[in-house]
């Protein structure tokens, strides 16, 4: 009997934790949703979990991505100490601002996130902390215990959200929760990893690291700002309700998205460091992975851009329309992220550092004015329709050149990346086609397309499995 490649079974771990946890949070959020917070409520904790994660990604200085190219494991432990030394550092300094604010007499701070205000250094820290040992227990293979770790987290997220909305604690009771269950992951995850916080900080760590802080940094930040942190954007062109609307499309379809692609990158990173130190070949394996999170994309997004605004009325209820409207602006974008975001790690393997960079600040360029468009247009569909081309544009290209970078050819990049845009492409042309339908032959297509995609996905994922 043929031997499960090792990768799989790390691969397998980690989406079986993910997709465990992601049912535990969407449970909470329909229920969190529908009975008990507002859109305006969900918006300020977007708002308090994307600044906090922006600033948490500022506090560890990306040197968590060097954990996989430490030369032990012992040096890997002293360099997490070192972050998480900083990044408390950070969070002090955070709570001290907030409540210096506030004593100052300047309340714009809680005006704009309410109760959740308070509770952002907590959010830094955790978050910063969850970054770095996730990232310590993927060098240690620990790829089970890091998917009980989140279920765990999730567990206790989604029951203290509840809570907090039986007990009309508003936003702040949201973040707060948000705190808990990222602090419970992070303390079984340093006591699965065998990471003794007490010890001499060894700083100089980071000298020998700095390539991270020099040329990861600004990229990670801008990502976060244009990306998984846009919130506060959001909310400062369009309003807490539209925030929150925002929001919870993230919390929905976005944030599983990402963290299983989070997941994916943990196993594949470390896997291209190791191939690119021994002198192997990466090719094969790059555009295998590719092609793999492309057949397990199409089948989850597609549906979401024929049928979003549907989906979430009646899932959340008809209040959150609007969120379906971005899940179905955003699909395409998030379909091809799924494949480009696992992916970017190999580029910092390789090396290629300052093109990475520029990338970063092309990506931010374009996705920031275009998320403005709204503003000035006067419509916000217009706005996150713009912003999800933007996104969809710079993915592509992002994905196309890994590939390329990896050796593979012309030919075999359209070969992996066609197939997703031309779906996407008839998804959007029968979306646009909706008003011209009644709403009986609308659904019969929609759902005639969404099940041809499945199949040819189904049928190109089997064909990986046995070539594998």
């Amino acid at each position: 009997m043929a031997r499960v490649p090792r990768s799989v079974v790390d691969v397998a771990h980690l989406v079986w934790g993910t997709a465990a946890s992601q049912v535990v949070l969407l449970a909470s959020t329909v229920v969190c949703a529908r009975w008990f917070f507002t859109d305006a409520e969900l918006g300020e904790l977007s708002t308090a979990v994307a600044v906090a994660t922006i600033l948490a990604t500022v506090a560890t200085l990306r040197l968590e991505m060097a954990l996989p190219l430490a030369r032990t494991d012992r040096e890997a432990r002293d360099l997490v100490r070192v972050v998480l030394a900083g990044s408390a550092g950070v969070a002090a300094v955070v709570g001290l601002l907030v409540a210096g604010l506030e004593l100052a007499g300047v309340h714009w701070w809680t005006a704009a996130l309410g109760g959740a205000a308070w509770w952002v250094p907590a959010v830094v820290l955790a978050t910063a902390a969850y970054q770095t040992l996730r990232m310590l227990q993927s060098r240690l293979g620990q790829f089970r215990h890091t998917s009980e770790s989140g279920v765990t987290g999730a567990v206790v997220t989604g029951l203290g959200q509840v809570a907090a909305g039986m007990a009309g604690s508003g936003s702040g009771g949201l973040t707060a929760a948000y705190a808990l269950g990222r602090a419970v992951s992070d303390l079984q995850m340093a006591r699965r990893a065998g990471l003794r916080v007490a010890g001499r900080l060894r700083w100089w760590l980071v000298r020998r690291w700095r390539r991270f802080p020099v040329w990861v940094l600004l990229p990670a930040v801008l990502n976060a700002l244009s990306v998984g942190a846009v919130a506060p954007l959001v909310q400062a062109w369009y309003g807490k309700e539209v925030a929150g609307q925002f929001g919870l499309a993230q919390r929905l379809l976005m944030a599983p998205a990402a963290l299983l692609g989070q997941a994916v990158a943990g196993v594949f990173f470390a896997r291209f460091a190791a191939m690119v130190r021994e002198g192997r070949s990466t090719t094969s394996t790059v555009v295998t992975v590719a092609e793999a999170l492309a057949c397990v994309s199409l089948p989850v997004f597609v549906p979401f851009v024929v049928l979003g605004p549907d989906v979430f009325r009646l899932v959340v209820g008809d209040a959150w329309g609007t969120a379906g409207m971005v899940s179905a602006l955003l699909s395409p974008w998030l379909l091809m992220s799924f494949v480009s975001s696992p992916l970017s790690g190999y580029a910092t393997v390789e090396n290629r550092l300052p093109r990475m960079l520029v990338l970063s600040l092309i990506e931010a360029g374009l996705r920031v004015p275009a998320l403005a468009a709204g503003v000035w247009l006067g419509d916000v569909r217009w706005g996150i329709g713009l912003y999800g081309l933007a996104g969809l544009v710079i993915t592509t290209y992002w994905s196309a050149w890994v590939l390329r970078l990896s050796g593979a050819t012309r030919q075999v990049v359209v070969a992996v990346l066609g197939p997703s845009l031309v779906a996407l492409a008839l998804a959007g042309t029968l979306a646009g086609a909706r008003s011209l339908l009644s709403w009986p032959a609308y659904v019969a297509l929609a759902a005639v397309l969404v099940l041809a995609v499945a199949a040819v996905a189904v049928l190109r994922l089997r064909r990986l499995v046995i070539a594998a």
